[in-house]
């Protein structure tokens, strides 16, 4: 269970919201304490408390002369050449999030730019917090893997609103907003998900189940492909095969009853013949909740560890351009800091589809 916020910390929280939302632009002025603290129906105490943090962290300031806090310039000490761009990604001890940011890393350290990686374990208001930092130091772009949790769509598009107010050019990798068009380097996900299904379909398989995870650009795209498989091979989906479950939640204290759900949401579908996993949280999942039944064939869309998933690592799988999706996304940050223009470049990359025996 999530521990519930102090009251000081939510009165931070919605100053923030108001700030990213744009009640508040470069320059205003803070309403005082006391009207602070009628507004929240709150002490000055605990106005003061959380004042005294949001300037320790650089969202507010005082100016010298006048009284009272102020939404700072956070780009008044901005340096024209660039020198530092932040890396915001999820789990980097996970080799998909480390290979994206060894090649960004590589990249733009052969032009003698400084990366700065923020690890956020799929946490928006680590984000956010994480933004507001760094739009206090002379960060010059930022290359950002939007977070999958719930509430996808709208809270991320609210982060981007931050880089947004500040001018701070941003790159998308590996998911896209929808609704947002920008910067945006990434994979088809869409092609590969209909190439997988149509492997499977193809070696006979005709009761696949997909698991899927929380709603996002790249599980929309593959559920898509999963589907248009089917009808492209003329062969009827059912779906009841389509299941999802919130995977952030299989490594925390609630991990037992997600996977009893999963396992319940399984065990209603009846007859299947195969498992597609459309990443490894969910694959593992999967492995607890069917165990090695020899009738069950398990592909991923990822390539498994075989230290994680022993016995399983000649599944069928794509191999991911991540490395040079890291650094063709570091090519066009740095394009997008020196030639800014309302010109829209998107980079698709392709997967290398590995059709490893089905045993």
């Amino acid at each position: 269970m999530k521990r519930t916020k102090l009251l000081y910390e939510q009165i931070k929280q919605s100053i923030k919201n108001d700030i990213s939302k744009g009640k508040y632009s470069i320059g205003d002025r803070l309403p005082s304490e006391r009207e602070l603290a009628e507004s929240f129906s709150v002490s000055r105490i605990t106005v003061q408390r959380s004042l005294l943090d949001l300037q320790q962290e650089g969202i507010l300031e005082k100016q010298d002369g006048r009284k009272g806090l102020f939404i700072p310039n956070y780009k008044k000490n901005f340096q024209k050449q660039t020198s530092l761009v932040a890396v915001v990604i999820d789990d980097v001890r996970e080799s998909f999030g480390a290979e994206i940011f060894r090649g960004i890393e590589d990249y733009l350290w052969s032009k003698k730019i400084h990366t700065v990686i923020c690890d956020v374990d799929r946490d928006f208001q680590k984000v956010e917090e994480y933004f507001f930092s760094l739009l206090k130091q002379n960060i010059s772009g930022v290359v950002f893997a939007p977070v999958i949790d719930i509430g996808y769509q709208e809270k991320n598009k609210n982060l981007l609103s931050i880089l947004d107010k500040a001018k701070i050019p941003y790159v998308l990798i590996d998911r896209y907003i929808p609704g947002i068009l920008t910067n945006y380097v990434g994979t088809n996900h869409y092609e590969s998900s209909k190439q997988m299904t149509k492997y499977l379909l193809s070696k006979g398989f005709r009761r696949i189940l997909l698991a899927s995870g929380l709603e996002c650009s790249s599980m929309s795209d593959r559920k898509r492909g999963y589907i248009d498989a089917h009808i492209e091979m003329q062969i009827p989906t059912d779906p009841s095969l389509i299941i999802s479950i919130n995977e952030n939640l299989l490594h925390g204290p609630e991990s037992i009853e997600t996977l009893n759900h999963f396992k319940n949401q399984i065990s209603k579908i009846g007859i299947f013949d195969s498992f597609y996993a459309l990443n490894d949280r969910l694959l593992e999942a999967g492995m607890q909740v069917i165990k090695n039944n020899p009738n069950i064939c398990f592909v991923s869309h990822n390539k498994v560890e075989s230290a994680n998933f022993p016995g399983f690592n000649n599944l069928p799988h794509f191999k991911e351009p991540t490395y040079a999706m890291g650094r063709e996304a570091a090519r066009l940050m740095l394009d997008t800091i020196k030639h800014p223009s309302p010109m829209v470049v998107q980079k698709i990359l392709v997967c290398d589809f590995i059709s490893e025996p089905i045993i």
